[in-house]
């Protein structure tokens, strides 16, 4: 196992105490850290190409164009020059930064093309990126040739669609162009978030039923914060941490903000309240209002903060109304007494590491909803409690908790990834790598070619998923070569059981139409928007798939991808789920009376029954 030895020059240990002892953590200045480089291994089957590096243009550059900046280091600038006055420095340890970039440059080459076509490409080879990166130490001197070197390999190197598609390629070239223009001037200081954080629990509602959650919130380190979940690199051994911006900080706190203010029960905690506290708890509220009224005038809150302050303002507002309209009812009634429900155990969903009682939010399930378009996403968020947005490398989802029958089911993300099966499949690799999902589902609308089974609004769980355009074709015919999927057998088999109640359709807003059914089918999934039962694509489906029940755009490419997974995240309940929208044009069908295939809201309609479906498989496969 590799070991890594970090040297650390503390100048003041009276500072360096004081400012560990005031924020539980402490500063120390980047030239102040020394770490020495060390040797990579390719990881890989690596064949040293003939007179390497002057094998080509592209090896030869690079070792060349890092041959010549290393004859002028440390003088190239005046960062490096500082090096000069370290104890540690010796330039003859770095000599060897020519051979070793253009080594660990070749080496990627190699690992790329080894790994590319896995289930899990992205978190292989990003890993192991950051393992040559983090082989050039502290500080990382000639790493910067490397990852340029590594990212005009990217960009120009020619390859074909089939062996690296171009979104792999364009999803490796964002994260070394963020690895080779990463300046200091981007990197978040703990110092700027601490102090953020501080304006926060400062402004924060001082009442007394927030007192304990709040006062545990300020005796943990406030790193728990200001980090996102650590990854596990296999190459180096190491696990880091990415660290949240400031805007992202503040993102992550308005929604806090959010939830703790949600978790407290108004109409719960005063039931028992005599007309006395009542009126006490008036006052702490108009003091709390105007002390917020006060720090707003006196601080300066940047545009972003300025909703988390908004936020407590409307809160206390609210608060204060209903404690007038309840304090008259108090003179002329007795309020049945119950006991106080305690903040800290409402909101041990919310911060775990805060309380240990109840349910924690890290150990619910998290499910992935992937949809095509608005109307569906809409559908599907709209179940869920307060839904927030999240960002992960530029890609934007919703994340919320699924609530029913006041139990909490599953952490569940949402995300709108447009319509086709390869849009799709590339959603549904990211989603699955980013939050490593017990259950993955697309939930969506689609067309019907059979509306004697599958009528507006109904919904169809496939248990067959066909690739209708997979074939041959010639001058004048086309050959089917079926290629299809399927949902797990664990989800298949509840959707069975579970399509026959009428109990999923509870989840349906605003049902009007209570014939709507779902039950099990076979779709076929293509680029083509099919919208008539003899058209050409019409055609090929009637001939070769005729058990084909519903046709639609991004089935297959997600059961595909979400199957194709490595050993790490392939224990995945998977499913798909469509509510049919619209019915395709028949000429048998049209001459019927009242017979209208595409009637108006259909889209709205069709979301909605699929995503009540879909909740309801998500309720009862996990429900306690």
């Amino acid at each position: 196992m590799m070991s890594k030895i970090l040297h650390i020059e503390i100048k003041n240990w009276q500072e360096f105490v004081k400012e560990l002892n005031e924020n539980k953590f402490a500063r120390i200045p980047a030239n102040d850290v020394h770490s020495d480089s060390y040797s990579t291994e390719p990881k890989c089957e690596y064949l040293k190409p003939t007179e390497f590096p002057n094998c080509c243009a592209f090896h030869k550059s690079i070792y060349d164009e890092t041959a010549k900046w290393i004859q002028n280091f440390p003088n190239c600038c005046e960062i490096h020059r500082s090096l000069i006055t370290k104890k540690w420095f010796k330039k003859e340890n770095y000599l060897n930064i020519p051979q070793k970039v253009v080594d660990q440059v070749s080496f990627s080459e190699f690992y790329i093309a080894e790994n590319i076509s896995k289930d899990s490409w992205f978190e292989n080879i990003t890993d192991y990126i950051d393992y040559n990166i983090d082989s050039f130490g502290i500080p990382d001197i000639g790493c910067n040739f490397y990852t340029h070197s590594l990212n005009h390999y990217l960009k120009n190197t020619e390859w074909s669609e089939e062996l690296f598609p171009s979104w792999k390629k364009n999803q490796l070239l964002e994260y070394t162009d963020n690895k080779s223009n990463f300046s200091d001037k981007f990197r978040p200081k703990f110092s700027d978030l601490n102090k953020t954080f501080k304006k926060w629990i400062q402004l924060f509602p001082k009442l007394e039923a927030f007192n304990e959650v709040v006062n545990k919130i300020e005796q943990n380190s406030p790193l728990t914060h200001f980090l996102y979940e650590p990854r596990y690199n296999k190459h180096t051994n190491l696990t880091k941490y990415k660290t949240r911006t400031k805007k992202e900080l503040v993102d992550y706190l308005i929604n806090l903000s959010k939830i703790l203010l949600s978790t407290f029960d108004s109409a719960n905690y005063h039931k028992s309240s005599t007309q006395k506290e009542l009126l006490g708890y008036e006052i702490s509220i108009l003091s709390e209002e105007h002390r917020i009224k006060q720090e707003e005038l006196v601080n300066k809150y940047k545009q972003e903060e300025i909703k988390y302050v908004k936020i407590f303002k409307a809160w206390l507002n609210n608060e204060k109304e209903y404690i007038r309209e309840l304090g008259p009812l108090l003179k002329t009634a007795t309020l049945q007494q119950i006991n106080h429900v305690s903040i800290v155990d409402r909101s041990s969903t919310v911060l775990p590491e805060l309380s240990s009682n109840k349910v924690d939010a890290n150990s619910l399930p998290t499910v992935v909803i992937l949809t095509a378009i608005k109307e569906e996403f809409k559908a599907v968020i709209d179940h869920l409690l307060m839904p927030i947005e999240i960002k992960n490398n530029d890609t934007y989802y919703h994340r919320g908790t699924f609530e029913f029958e006041s139990q909490q089911i599953a952490n569940v993300i949402v995300r709108e990834c447009g319509t086709n099966n390869v849009n799709a499949s590339q959603e549904t690799e990211r989603a699955i790598q980013y939050f490593r999902p017990q259950m993955i589902l697309f939930v969506g609308i689609a067309g019907s070619r059979k509306p004697n089974d599958f009528s507006i609004g109904d919904v169809i769980f496939p248990t067959k998923i066909y690739s209708y355009e997979a074939g041959k074709s010639s001058k004048e015919l086309f050959s089917a070569r079926p290629n299809l999927s399927s949902p797990s057998f664990s989800l298949e088999e509840l959707a069975k059981n579970e399509r026959n109640k009428n109990d999923w359709k509870k989840l349906i807003s605003e049902l009007d139409n209570t014939n709507i059914k779902a039950d099990l089918g076979f779709i076929a999934s293509g680029e083509q928007l099919i919208e008539h039962y003899n058209s050409h694509i019409g055609k090929i489906i009637t001939e070769h798939y005729n058990d084909t029940s519903a046709v639609e755009m991004e089935g297959f490419g997600f059961a595909h991808s979400a199957f194709r997974q490595g050993k790490d995240t392939n224990n995945i309940q998977v499913g798909v789920i469509r509510g049919i929208s619209d019915i395709l044009g028949n000429e048998d069908y049209e001459t019927e009376t009242n017979f209208n295939k595409r009637p108006s809201n259909t889209k709205i309609l069709a979301s909605k029954t699929a995503a009540a479906f879909a909740y309801w498989l998500i309720y009862k496969f996990y429900k306690l």
